[in-house]
């Protein structure tokens, strides 16, 4: 079958038992499933074929399809994010308090005005995993959780999550193919280093920019540390690199507007030229 709006992608038949879910009046469906099941192209998928206008929630910091690494973010593919939540990790359990906040911030944000609201997961089901899932939805409150699945290796979290909210488990698409974990990392670099085209260094005095750590590191603080600006509403408005302090200013690498920025947001990762993440032991 040829999913419509999709090209050739390989879509099974049994996915479009989710676009009638949303036909007959489901507003938020939520995405589960283990590594490397396709959930992001379904998501991308079921948003592009829906009957109404549609938006994505990415809730996976390590390996987001949507908005860079490190971070939630509300928006359509191929489109500018709309929104966005800096987390400051890549891993899901580390950031779980702040990562539920902001899946319900964006959920919310992006239900206004009758849009269906995609959220994709990270691909944690069992254990914590499946704990992080579970809370997950009890934050977006889905309509409907689609559990992707290769066979049954996340039947107990589709049972765990069926207790509450109805769950439709489809197979996950043949078109998708495993990746490796070089593979992993080779995005997760290419996606910071985007983030970072077109960046600028500047320098802000230290007494305008206050600095909120999101995670507990020891000083000094290590140079190319990854960042959030922040503006007065509370909202993260674009990544930036602190460089250094000196003479009382801070020194950023950002594409964004330094001059519209009320905090400066800092998490546990430094960022090399090319992307790649190193993270900064807690002290």
């Amino acid at each position: 079958m040829t999913a419509p709006g999709n090209g050739d992608l390989d879509v099974p038949a049994a996915w479009t038992a989710a676009l009638d879910a949303v036909a007959a009046g489901v507003r938020r469906v939520m995405v589960v499933g283990a590594t490397d099941t396709g959930k992001t192209t379904f998501c991308r998928w079921l948003a592009a074929a829906a009957s109404r206008a549609a938006v994505l929630v990415d809730a996976d910091p390590g390996q987001p399809g949507l908005g860079p690494p490190a971070c939630a973010a509300l928006g359509r593919p191929g489109e500018p994010v709309e929104r966005l939540v800096f987390l400051g990790v890549l891993e899901p359990l580390r950031a779980r308090a702040a990562l539920l906040a902001a899946a319900a911030r964006l959920t919310d944000a992006g239900a206004r005005g009758g849009r269906l609201v995609v959220v994709n997961t990270c691909g944690f089901v069992r254990g914590p995993g499946q704990r992080l899932q579970t809370a997950t939805a009890q934050a977006v409150r889905p309509d409907l959780v689609v559990c992707l699945e290769r066979t049954t290796e996340a039947a107990a979290l589709a049972e765990a999550l069926a207790a509450r909210t109805p769950v439709l488990r489809l197979p996950s698409s043949p078109a998708v193919r495993r990746k490796s974990q070089a593979q992993r990392r080779r995005l997760r670099e290419t996606a910071l280093a985007a983030a970072f085209a077109g960046a600028a260094e500047t320098r802000v005095p230290a007494d305008r920019l206050p600095v909120e750590r999101l995670v507990a590191l020891a000083e000094p603080l290590p140079p190319r540390l990854l960042c959030a600006l922040a503006d007065a509403a509370g909202d993260d408005t674009a990544l930036a690199l602190l460089l250094g302090e000196d003479a009382g200013s801070l020194r950023l690498l950002t594409a964004g507007d330094p001059a519209a920025a009320v905090r400066l947001r800092t998490g546990a990762l430094v960022v090399a030229e090319d992307g790649a993440a190193t993270v900064v032991p807690p002290p």
